[in-house]
């Protein structure tokens, strides 16, 4: 689990959690979704896509898939903390 207790990363876990059928206890913000996880660019997109609608990002986000390096949970984490709209 993610070391603070933050509502949105809880969210976020979950989300992952559920799509990659994960235990959320397996996971943390260090975690590489790519490496430690093991997932293709295929359902990346869905995180992305699910993480969009979840949050109501704006639809000029970032997208995950386009992002180069290592995609930790907390990457996700940053990017809707600093794309969601005002009044989320």
């Amino acid at each position: 689990m993610l070391e603070q207790i933050d509502p949105i990363a809880e969210r976020i876990t979950a989300i992952i959690s559920e799509k990659l059928d994960v235990s959320v206890e397996e996971l943390t913000s260090a975690t590489d979704l790519m490496r430690d996880l093991g997932i293709d660019s295929l359902d990346l997109m869905e995180i992305d896509g699910e993480l969009m609608c979840e949050f109501n990002l704006p639809i000029d986000t970032p997208s995950l898939v386009d992002m180069s390096g290592d995609i930790s949970l907390q990457t996700c984490v940053d990017l809707v903390k600093n794309h969601m709209p005002a009044s989320a």
